[in-house]
């Protein structure tokens, strides 16, 4: 054979071989899917040992944006999952409250899982030590898996394990977590869990916030306003109705409270339809616009709009709204709504 064959056959060997390698790689790289009943596991596990965390997330939030709100939500928890298998405890400083915590929850549902109750207080300094004591969307999440982790009805059980947890207020925090984990659990659909709002008990429909220790009882009512928000959206005369059989008027309030906060997400933050939301909770309307004035500054893309939500030419609902607008009750510095 002459050199000059040789080479020929060195080059065509070589580029075979190279074609071979870069199939083999690229086969191993998981495609993205639209409809993958798994959420894209693999293909996110992949990004993240790539790209790192953090930009593996900025890819995951906008990969995820235009999807539907469930979806959203169940996989923001697939990612909060593989946080923690692939980032440990540190995995909490990549989770945000995008589409409903769903990250924190992920995470701490398979950290509890995996460490048991002496993991609670280690997530807790975490949670301080990245957010600090008004990063309340990160004991939210706990409070999610702390929920998840008793499992079935056992609220009482796991609001004292929330008590290994810092809750510098009533409405935000740990607590928040549990009832919302309660009212809406995860339930296997289609192959995989997503967020399923429990059927309302017309006979009952107060339960458990009658029920629980007194001192997380407006905590329960608040999050039961966003349930009844969520389980009867769009019948904003059963949601006023349902709230307005509670006889203590701070936890009714906090009911009204819980309807105008959800609308917001619920209608992507259209004003009119929060507003409308609340006008028909009638006494509950000055409550409710709070809600939604807090659900508003609570997203950085509408925060600018949450002042105007409590505008009203009924003095009165206005005070009302603007005196219980902001949840961590004074505690947060600039930014006012």
């Amino acid at each position: 054979m002459s050199i000059k064959q040789a080479v020929l056959v060195l080059v065509v060997v070589g580029g075979v071989l190279g074609a071979v390698f870069v199939f083999t790689e690229n086969k191993s790289v998981p495609h993205y899917l639209d409809d993958s009943p798994s959420l894209n596991r693999e293909y996110w596990k992949h990004t993240i040992q790539k790209e790192g965390p953090h930009s593996a997330y900025q890819h995951f939030l906008e990969k995820n944006a235009k999807t539907s709100e469930i979806n959203q939500h169940t996989a923001t928890h697939v990612i909060g999952e593989l946080f923690f298998e692939l980032e440990g405890k540190e995995g909490i400083q990549y989770c945000d409250s995008s589409f409903g915590f769903g990250c924190y929850h992920g995470l701490f549902g398979v950290a509890l899982a995996s460490e048991g109750i002496p993991a609670i207080a280690e997530f807790d300094k975490l949670c301080l030590e990245i957010y600090g004591p008004l990063g309340t969307g990160c004991q939210h999440g706990i409070g999610h898996g702390v929920m998840e982790f008793v499992g079935g009805d056992r609220v009482s059980e796991a609001l004292t394990l929330c008590e290994k947890t810092t809750q510098t207020t009533k409405l935000l925090g740990c607590t928040s977590g549990v009832f919302m984990e309660y009212f809406t659990p995860l339930a296997g659909i289609g192959g995989f869990e997503r967020p399923q709002p429990r059927e309302i008990d017309f006979n009952n429909p107060h339960a458990p916030c009658d029920s629980v220790d007194a001192s997380f009882q407006e905590s329960c009512y608040f999050e039961l306003g966003q349930w009844y928000g969520s389980r009867l959206m769009g019948d904003y005369d059963e949601q006023a109705s349902l709230c307005s059989t509670i006889s203590d008027i701070a936890y009714r309030n906090r009911c009204y409270m819980g309807v105008g906060l959800i609308s917001a997400p619920l209608s992507v933050y259209d004003k009119e339809t929060v507003l409308a939301t609340c006008k028909a909770m009638g006494l509950g309307e000055g409550p409710c616009r709070a809600g939604g004035a807090w659900s508003f500054f609570s997203n950085p893309r509408t925060r600018s709009e949450a002042h105007s939500i409590c505008e009203n030419a009924d003095a009165q609902k206005q005070n009302i709204c603007i005196g219980l607008a902001d949840l961590t009750e004074g505690q947060h510095s600039g930014n006012e709504l």
